[in-house]
């Protein structure tokens, strides 16, 4: 009885034909269920502890420092009367509301 080596398994890109794989440009501003996901959070976080950061998001959701950055500057532009950037802590901190 002879032995054989492990078997290769191909990933599973490899088993779909090159022309049928296409990258689907999303726009920047589009909200996937994900991105929503981290908005929401953002403001959630920014209720309780008052501050957020972009090393917040990249412990907690596991993206890049691009993304995070960018998740933080769209929910700045939806909601300016919710956040301001503080540039010397380099975070964004939320604004008092008025009572």
């Amino acid at each position: 009885m002879t032995r054989q080596g492990p078997r290769k398994v191909q990933p599973a890109a490899a088993a779909v034909p090159a022309s049928a794989r296409r990258r689907v440009k999303v726009h920047p501003d589009t909200l996937t269920w994900c991105r929503a996901y981290r908005l929401s959070w953002i403001r959630d976080a920014l209720a309780v502890y008052g501050f957020i950061n972009r090393d917040h998001l990249r412990r907690k959701f596991g993206i890049s420092r691009p993304q995070a950055s960018a998740d933080l500057t769209l929910f700045a532009r939806q909601h300016p009367a919710l956040v301001r950037y503080n540039a010397s802590a380099k975070r964004y901190e939320a604004r008092r509301q008025a009572r």
